[in-house]
């Protein structure tokens, strides 16, 4: 959990809370789960899964906007 979390269990309980109410409202459906080890795939492996890594760095989430 995050420092956030760790100060408020009922912030981190009500923001699961609405991240599944919109689910159901928008009708979105979960993706299927991957359980490889994605630290031994390469990057085209990954590219050609179709998986979408999350930045890494501070910086490299400002470049993706």
């Amino acid at each position: 959990m995050s420092g956030y979390c760790k100060q408020s269990i009922f912030l981190f309980l009500a923001a699961c809370l609405q991240a599944g109410l919109r689910g159901i409202e928008e009708k979105l459906r979960p993706v299927k789960s991957i359980d490889d080890n994605l630290f031994t795939l390469s990057e085209k492996e990954i590219k050609e899964r179709n998986i979408h890594i999350l930045p890494r760095t501070l910086g490299e989430a400002i470049e993706s906007f």
